[in-house]
């Protein structure tokens, strides 16, 4: 399984800001639905010819899959995914001062 969300327009100048975003979306997916962070993973994505369009792609990171992905496609798992990685960013001291550094050691 694989979940892209999609982001259109919306251009941030921080080098950090969309690593920042997946890294602290699959923290969330880990907290939120229960499952080991080892087990979801996620890449960035920019499509040719679209350089104001960021994706973020998560997916399932054991052989086979194990549905992790597709549970977030409810909407209650959504927003409590979104909800749990708003409250881990907004809490993390990982990132350096600048907020030029993503947030990858959380």
């Amino acid at each position: 399984d694989v979940l892209k969300l999609e982001f259109c327009y919306w251009i941030d100048s921080r080098s950090g800001f969309w690593l920042s975003l997946l890294y602290g979306l699959l923290e969330g997916v880990s907290g939120a639905l229960d499952i080991e962070r080892q087990d979801i993973d996620g890449c960035l994505y920019t499509p040719a010819g679209s350089p104001g369009t960021r994706q973020l792609i998560l997916f399932d990171d054991v052989p086979g899959g194990a549905g992790h992905v597709n549970r977030i496609t409810n909407k209650t798992a959504l927003y409590n995914v979104l909800k749990e990685t708003l409250h881990r960013l907004s809490h993390c001291d990982c990132g350096s001062e600048d907020e030029e550094t993503p947030l990858q050691l959380c």
